[in-house]
């Protein structure tokens, strides 16, 4: 797999330490200023961007789609990858003649596409019910509870630099480990920090004096933040991207997104009781 598979997660996690380190100490309003610079930014340069290969080898512009391939890949033979466009064209003007509806009914109806949507489930699911979105929600209320003696404001930087150092090093080492591997490895690691977390809570809120533990919580968030952004986090977006033929992308990528908006939602309330 190639590094900008798992670069989205990457740069969203990027954004997430730039607003748990600067929105600490600004208001919401100088926060929301900060944060419009990077689209105006995007809005400035990207307006001198050239077309994409695939635009304009479907208006039949090739020597334009070649240039483009050429500027985009840094190498003056594109041969392979022209060609590779013009398969790519050809089967999207196949698919454009199918209906919304019948691109639906292909998932369900051939059994490449029914395995491909059991796989983004699977990864879906692992992505959510790791509980990374009340983890990092409520992360300063974990850490307030522990009573651990460093602060709350370094903690919660402290999670953000690990998650985007963690997805860094995933863009490094999947080109060479591949993702299955990532994913066994980074499980087990997001399982035992929360258990052990939870069993620290458990004990705190039982009476039993955990006082020499405090810092119990903190250490296995950033550890479980680790694992999470190792792979959990980057490698089922790239997964998700990769597995789904072209035949089938956009509706599936509707019902991926809305699986995966509900899902996250429900762990996140059910994070609330107790």
């Amino acid at each position: 797999m190639r590094p900008p598979g798992t670069l989205m997660a990457v740069l969203i996690n990027i954004g997430m330490l730039l607003i748990y380190a600067i929105g600490l100490w600004v208001s919401r309003f100088a926060m929301a200023m900060i944060s419009v610079c990077a689209p105006v930014l995007f809005l400035l340069t990207f307006i001198w961007l050239p077309e994409s290969s695939v635009f304009l080898t479907r208006k039949n512009r090739l020597d334009p789609a070649e240039k483009t391939l050429q500027w985009a890949l840094g190498k003056e033979n594109v041969d392979e990858e022209l060609e590779e466009v013009k398969r790519i064209v050809e089967t999207e003007d196949k698919c454009g003649k199918m209906t919304l509806k019948d691109m639906f009914k292909e998932i369900f109806t051939k059994a490449q596409n029914r395995r491909a949507f059991r796989i983004a489930m699977i990864l879906l699911s692992g992505l959510t019910l790791t509980g990374a979105a009340p983890i990092l929600a409520y992360q300063s209320y974990i850490y307030e509870e522990a009573g651990f003696e460093i602060s709350t404001n370094a903690s919660i930087i402290l999670t953000g630099v690990a998650i985007v150092l963690s997805g860094c090093a995933c863009v490094t080492v999947v080109r060479f480990t591949g993702k299955r591997l990532l994913l066994l490895i980074a499980a087990p690691i997001c399982v035992v920090s929360l258990a052990t977390i939870a069993i620290f809570f458990e004990l705190q809120s039982s009476g039993y004096d955990v006082s020499q533990f405090k810092w119990v919580p903190t250490v296995f968030v950033v550890i479980y933040v680790l694992g999470f952004g190792f792979s959990l986090n980057p490698i089922p977006l790239a997964y998700i991207g990769e597995i789904f033929g072209v035949e089938v992308k956009v509706p599936a990528a509707v019902l991926n997104a809305l699986y995966y908006a509900i899902s996250t939602t429900a762990v996140v309330k059910f994070y609330q009781v107790r």
